[in-house]
């Protein structure tokens, strides 16, 4: 009994520090939405700082950081109410949304919608949810400077449809486990399938400009496919296509270590969900959120080891005691 209380304490203790965590992060989200800071990193090698991206290179990382921890800060909310709390709820809320990606809102919904199939929400969460939403919103729309992304250019259909430049990806990736589906390409797979693939398709799921001649350039099966475009003016273009991974991590997994690999890394995660669902249903909501993310986004070192980490809090529940509230 003394074991299981120090564990939940243990458990408890790191909550509160990720979550304190999440709201350092979402301060920086918050901050270039409203025009308060730049984009950190931009001149620095080996990043693509975007607005909203804070200290994590990119909106993207950003929001799926924010979609792992926001359970937690719902947890806290509803377990510690208080002012503070709850603006820790709506900073960490407001700066998901502010980096309009739609594959981290969708995981922090998803991770919304298990601690309300598990009964972990109050009415009082649920308006601390809707006003960091609230408030995204109002700067998104109300300040004159605030950076507002374009999905779809003069298409508002295609803010659903487009996939941000993801078919080349996929289809790559699809092709090349396809080929090698047991052990998989191994480093680097992405772009060794792109260098087997033909030039006009790559150029065409690509996105590449219109142009009258395409000049491939050989740099290596380890090197993102090159191309010199003569564009229809005559000027010379370089298009790459610089991407090494597939944006969708189970397709990752299966096209670098084989599709066994990617078996076993989502019967793990799916058993970290199942395994903490009655007795730590926050750490499901997190794991849930993750799974759901890395759907559209690959698993990056910038905040993997955190949701590796709350994979082995959930790995390590006891099944069958008190549910955690």
């Amino acid at each position: 009994m003394f074991v299981a209380t120090s564990d939940t304490k243990l458990s408890r203790q790191n909550y509160r520090y990720l979550s304190v965590a999440a709201v350092a992060a979402s301060l920086f989200a918050v901050s270039q939405q409203l025009g308060l800071l730049g984009v950190p990193g931009m001149d620095l090698p080996g990043t693509s700082a975007t607005v909203a991206g804070g200290t994590l290179g990119n909106r993207g990382y950003m929001g799926g950081a924010l979609a792992l921890l926001l359970p937690l800060s719902i947890w806290l909310a509803r377990n510690r109410p208080g002012l503070w709390s709850y603006a820790g709820l709506i900073i960490v809320t407001w700066g998901l949304s502010a980096t309009v990606t739609r594959g981290a809102w969708i995981a922090g919904l998803a991770g919304v919608c298990v601690l309300w199939i598990t009964r972990q929400l109050t009415l009082k969460v649920i308006l601390m949810l809707f006003t960091g939403i609230a408030l995204s919103l109002a700067a998104a729309f109300f300040l004159p400077d605030a950076p507002v992304r374009s999905f779809s250019g003069s298409s508002p259909a295609a803010i659903l449809t487009d996939n941000s430049g993801r078919t080349v990806l996929y289809r790559s990736a699809l092709i090349g486990i396809t080929e090698r589906p047991l052990l998989g390409w191994g480093g680097n797979a992405l772009w060794k399938v792109m260098a087997e693939r033909s030039d006009q398709e790559l150029l065409a799921e690509g996105g590449a400009p219109a142009h009258v001649r395409a000049e491939r350039r050989d740099f290596g099966v380890n090197a993102p496919p090159s191309f010199i475009l003569t564009l229809p003016t005559g000027e010379k273009h370089w298009f790459f296509l610089s991407v090494n991974k597939v944006h969708n991590e189970y397709l990752d997994y299966a096209l670098t270590y084989g599709i066994p690999a990617a078996v076993l890394f989502t019967l793990l995660l799916g058993y970290g969900i199942w395994n903490a669902w009655t007795t730590a249903p926050v750490l499901s909501a997190c794991l849930v959120a993750y799974g759901v993310y890395l759907l559209t986004w690959p698993e990056v070192i910038r905040f993997a080891p955190i949701a590796w980490f709350l994979l082995g809090l959930a790995l390590a529940q006891r099944r069958g005691v008190t549910v955690e509230t």
